[in-house]
């Protein structure tokens, strides 16, 4: 998993990134500011939910998020933008 401050689901015992898209979105001028703002802007541009998209950007496998069916188009093309860009080694962390 990528090394950042994950904050604790208070329903759950799930990590989660810092803040959610929405909150993101609310509180910065541009997506420029985000940790992953090429991953962000680029599941924004399919049309996902913020909330959604920051969770992908941040490296998470969460295509369920976008739908059960795995022949969903949308849930298809995140997945093959988060293929992308972990063939390009995005998330790799300098000690990996």
């Amino acid at each position: 998993m990528l090394d950042y401050d994950y904050h604790i689901s208070d329903d759950t015992d799930e990590l989660y990134p810092p803040y959610t898209g929405h909150e993101f979105l609310a509180s910065e001028d541009s997506i420029d500011q985000h940790h992953y703002a090429k991953a962000f802007g680029q599941f924004l541009a399919l049309g996902l939910d913020a909330d959604i998209a920051n969770i992908l950007a941040f490296g998470e496998n969460r295509f369920d998020l976008i739908s059960p069916d795995i022949d969903n188009p949308h849930r298809i093309a995140a997945f093959e933008v988060y293929d992308r860009l972990c063939e390009m080694g995005y998330w790799c962390t300098e000690n990996e």
